[in-house]
């Protein structure tokens, strides 16, 4: 019994301490895509009922890194149906449990935020989504620090009281998963790459987002501010607003990523 109470007093513990990283879905993991691009290169591709998707790049090696880093509990929220939301993810962690090569660990969401648990500001159509809807991390986990958490995501779903944790990803592109390719070309797309360059860093938003990740647990450690002070002094701008992905500090935090997902690569950006 005694070593029950230990064990239970030590997932509390852990669970207490633990640093929330909240997943969006649409255009941050997933990109909506065509189907002669999937046809074309299938990898990475996801089929819900009328929909393809394509995970984006490094998503199952990013989300499997940030899984074995102590203290971390990774969760999802997205504004698509549970079901669509659940099968995603569900295909997302086959992938996961694949790379993790370990039969007897499988690997988990903590939670799965969907529709369902949105916080609806208005019912105005001419307003964005994401200015009719907000997603509430306290109410997707209860026991959330709000000093050691962010939402990842591509647009401001941060909830009243929540704004500090929103990690933003600006400015994300169509899936072109093959810059050299002429199918994105002719396919009449709005959200193009500037140029190679600009496609290369687009493409490895979740490597940036690790690399802001992992140096921002370092800075926890060795400067005592808290996770989410160490995220927001990397990723906002003197006018507190986010970076974007031409600057050179950009760049770096992509380079600590590429260190973390493979401590042996000596992969540079193209």
């Amino acid at each position: 019994m005694k070593l029950l109470a230990a064990l239970f007093l030590l997932v509390q513990t852990s669970q207490a301490f633990a640093t929330d990283l909240v997943f969006d879905l649409d255009w941050t993991l997933i990109y909506s895509t065509r189907a002669a691009s999937a046809e074309s290169n299938p990898e990475g591709i996801v089929r819900y009922q009328d929909e393809i998707y394509r995970f984006s790049d490094e998503a199952a090696k990013v989300i499997l890194t940030l899984h074995r880093t102590p203290g971390m509990r990774i969760s999802f929220f997205s504004g698509g149906d549970h079901a669509r939301n659940e099968f995603v993810i569900e295909k997302l962690y086959e992938e996961i449990n694949r790379l993790n090569g370990t039969p007897n660990q499988t690997l988990k969401p903590f939670r799965v935020g969907s529709a369902d648990d949105l916080r609806v500001l208005s019912s105005d159509p001419l307003k964005r989504f994401s200015e009719r809807h907000k997603k509430p991390l306290r109410r997707l986990i209860p026991d959330i620090d709000l000093t050691d958490a962010i939402l990842i995501d591509d647009s401001d779903f941060a909830d009243a009281g929540e704004e500090k944790n929103l990690l933003r990803i600006l400015d994300t592109l169509d899936d072109i998963p093959d810059f050299s390719s002429n199918e994105w070309k002719t396919a009449g797309l709005q959200e193009l790459p500037k140029n190679r360059t600009d496609w290369s860093l687009e493409r490895q938003k979740l490597v940036w987002v690790l690399g802001v990740v992992t140096e921002a647990k370092r800075l926890t450690q060795n400067t005592g501010v808290t996770f989410t002070e160490a995220v927001n002094q990397m990723t906002r701008n003197s006018l507190d607003a986010p970076i974007t992905r031409d600057l050179p500090s950009y760049k770096a935090q992509v380079e600590k990523g590429l260190k973390a997902l493979n401590p042996r690569c000596d992969d540079r950006l193209k």
